[in-house]
């Protein structure tokens, strides 16, 4: 059995939208909204990569699911991060604004679960986020929805 978004709880993927494109989520994800912005018209020839930058509202965005959900910034928030630099410099974000409860899950094979229960499947030949979940390339969401 997934575990599913409850009234007093969100989980958010924060990861760039072109790792959700390439990797897809997970179906119990309330909301995609990404943490770093890649603009992938502007190459920086320093770095050997696209630019990306913080997205500058970052935090509008996750207020205002709070908000269409009916929440308050007491609400256990867990963001689902590549990386934990990502996921702390998210999580900082929202406790700087006030946000009491924010976890962050990296993508590792042996981390608890909060944003999914594990499936029961035996996934052993799998490692990083697709050892323990179930995801998904669809776009059309059964819990939440995409928010951009």
């Amino acid at each position: 059995m997934m575990w599913k978004s409850s009234n007093r709880s969100l989980c958010i993927d924060v990861r760039r939208s072109v790792e959700v494109l390439l990797l897809g989520s997970l179906d119990t994800v309330d909301a995609h909204i990404p943490y770093i912005a890649i603009d992938v018209d502007e190459w920086s020839e320093f770095m050997k990569s696209y630019r990306s930058q913080s997205n500058s509202a970052f935090l509008l965005r996750v207020d205002e699911l709070v908000i269409e959900r009916g929440l308050n910034r007491s609400t256990i928030v867990s963001l689902m991060a590549s990386s934990y630099h990502q996921g702390i410099m998210a999580a900082n974000v929202l406790s700087v604004a006030g946000y009491e409860n924010v976890a962050v899950e990296v993508g590792r094979k042996n981390h608890s679960a909060i944003c999914s229960a594990a499936s029961g499947k035996n996934q052993e030949s799998k490692d990083g986020y697709h050892a323990r979940y179930e995801w998904t390339n669809s776009m059309n969401r059964q819990v939440g929805g995409w928010v951009h």
